[in-house]
């Protein structure tokens, strides 16, 4: 596989303005943006670090796209709700999927041929209470659960990338998750009373979230730390009152409210709704980027 020309202008791009902080990871998802014929200014820097380590959709993981992931086990688990999922993955990563068979939740662990030899392979899982806990070692997982189901995520990854697509999250009240040297691509529909904390190192997040607009009351928050990386964020919230604040050490931020675009550069871009005190449904946004930068698109 050759290098083509948008992976090595693209990877140019992000090394200088991370001030040399990039991991193999960010290299690899640089490849998929293109930085075009023109000028760049400060702005465009921001948003195309966020689009760079934002595009996690296609991680790889361990060997960066060489060769297909081979199935080494599946397992179905009798689960009772709600469900909560305790996720810890080394040299690897994990997908939070959906599907339709209530009660029960699928595993498969799978693992991608890697350039490198790996001396250590591991899985191990427990259901006990309404909690699964899974631990896995240089191995992809991916866990599918019923809809409307899971009621928290915490998940630790390292050398990998963390992805949650679940169409009704209308009881997920918790997603926490500390990533290393990867990235973490979010789609959430249905949320309602949630609360979200989530720091990338060497990566980046890219998420698309909905909130519930016909909820007689609701308070939701959702944290980002980014270090070495970037974020796109973009929220659908109807009926919320809004309070933002956006923070750049190294990089820039752009937030958008509702159309009105608030930038910083090196500085904090706030914004807050003058009913958001009082108001019933709320919602807060702290998103926190060093070396890096930030695009977070806020409607409803």
């Amino acid at each position: 596989m050759g290098f083509e020309k948008d992976f090595v202008v693209g990877a140019i791009v992000l090394a200088i303005a991370l001030v040399g902080i990039v991991s193999p990871f960010l290299l690899y998802v640089s490849g998929r943006v293109s930085p075009g014929s023109g000028g760049v200014n400060s702005t465009d820097i921001g948003s195309l670090i966020s689009s760079i380590v934002g595009a996690v959709t296609h991680f790889k993981f361990m060997s960066f796209g060489f060769g297909s992931p081979t199935l080494v086990k599946e397992e179905i688990i009798n689960v009772t709700g709600p469900l909560k999922l305790n996720i810890l993955v080394k040299g690897g990563g994990v997908s939070v999927l959906e599907w339709g068979e209530e009660g029960k939740v699928k595993v498969d662990v799978l693992r991608e041929e890697s350039l490198v030899s790996l001396s250590k392979l591991s899985y191990g899982r427990r259901y006990v209470n309404g909690v699964l806990n899974i631990t896995a070692v240089n191995y992809i997982i991916r866990i599918y659960v019923p809809p409307n189901y899971v009621e928290s995520i915490n998940a630790e990854v390292s050398g990998g990338g963390l992805k949650v697509d679940v169409s009704n999250a209308n009881t997920l009240r918790t997603l926490n998750a500390t990533i290393s040297g990867g990235g973490t691509d979010l789609k959430l529909s249905k949320l309602v009373n949630f609360t979200m904390t989530i720091s990338v190192s060497g990566g980046g997040l890219d998420a698309h979230i909905s909130f519930l607009g016909d909820v007689k009351r609701s308070t939701s928050s959702i944290k980002v730390s980014i270090a070495g990386g970037g974020t796109d964020l973009r929220v659908d919230a109807p009926n919320h009152a809004f309070k933002v604040k956006c923070s750049a050490s190294g990089g820039v931020a752009n937030v958008v409210v509702r159309g009105e675009k608030h930038t910083t550069v090196n500085g904090n871009a706030t914004y807050e709704d003058p009913n958001y005190v009082n108001a019933s449904r709320k919602l807060s946004i702290d998103i926190t980027v060093s070396g890096g930068g930030a695009d977070v698109w806020l409607s409803g």
